[in-house]
């Protein structure tokens, strides 16, 4: 999911959080400006010297409505000049200076992914609080879905601490999960994937970037329709139903 927009285009291709149906456009923002002193200071230019964009720092709030529902989901962010480059008509690379407003905090937050009815409330609970942190602090939102494994121990009964009260880790939990379900190497394989990201946004500030997060989430999605698969019975039943009556039945 991109965490950023031109800042004069206010239609966003965000998913509205309240009826997860349509996609929203800005109808407010307000912009306040500054320019950054620590940021000429590190171009050692003077005080003196004519404005430049690279200097520049905004902070921005705002609402978003839904095309759809109407409803209004609020924002928060940074505004930042950006240089891109582009071909004119005769292949010549212009430079062309672009403001875009760096998505910060949503309220209510926008879901990354799906929370499908099949997953448990537990785990849904999780997704939501790191869905809040997606655009904010990337290490923090995988140390949250690290905090989703641990979830799903528990919801299998397998516990943190052994019978004489000793910690077990979470990386002999999961073998104990992947034995107790009997997971193929896949979904094993997903399970430590996401320990292993989860203890990178845990141990270092520096080392989670925007596609490790996204990655981390397809993981998870792929992980959790694996656990919780949707409850086909019905359906199947309808499918033999017409089966064995060679058609469609009439009513």
């Amino acid at each position: 999911m991109k965490d950023y927009l031109e800042f004069n285009n206010n239609l966003t291709d965000f998913t509205c959080p309240h009826c997860l149906n349509a996609y929203m456009e800005i109808v407010n923002k307000n912009e306040k400006e500054y320019i950054s002193s620590l940021k000429k200071r590190q171009f050692s230019i003077n005080d003196e010297i004519e404005f430049d964009d690279r200097f520049y720092r905004g902070t921005i709030t705002g609402q978003m409505k839904c095309h759809r529902c109407q409803e209004i989901t609020s924002f928060i962010g940074e505004t930042r000049f950006y240089v891109n480059y582009y071909d004119d008509e005769n292949d010549k690379e212009v430079e062309v200076e672009e403001k875009v407003i760096l998505f910060k905090y949503f309220v209510p937050s926008l879901h990354i992914i799906e929370l499908k009815e099949e997953y448990p409330e537990e785990i849904r609970s999780v997704l939501k609080e790191s869905f809040s942190l997606y655009f904010s602090s990337y290490s923090s939102c995988v140390n949250i879905l690290r905090v989703l494994l641990e979830e799903l121990c528990l919801l299998n009964d397998i516990d943190k601490y052994n019978e004489e009260g000793n910690f077990i880790s979470l990386n002999s939990r999961i073998k104990k999960l992947k034995t107790k379900l009997n997971l193929n190497d896949d979904t094993k394989t997903l399970l430590f994937a996401l320990k292993w990201i989860g203890n990178e946004g845990s141990h270092s500030l520096k080392n989670i970037k925007k596609d490790d997060i996204d990655n981390a989430y397809i993981f998870l999605k792929e992980l959790l329709d694996k656990l919780y698969p949707k409850d086909f019975s019905e359906y199947m039943s309808r499918a033999k139903e017409i089966e064995k009556n060679k058609g469609l039945s009439k009513k």
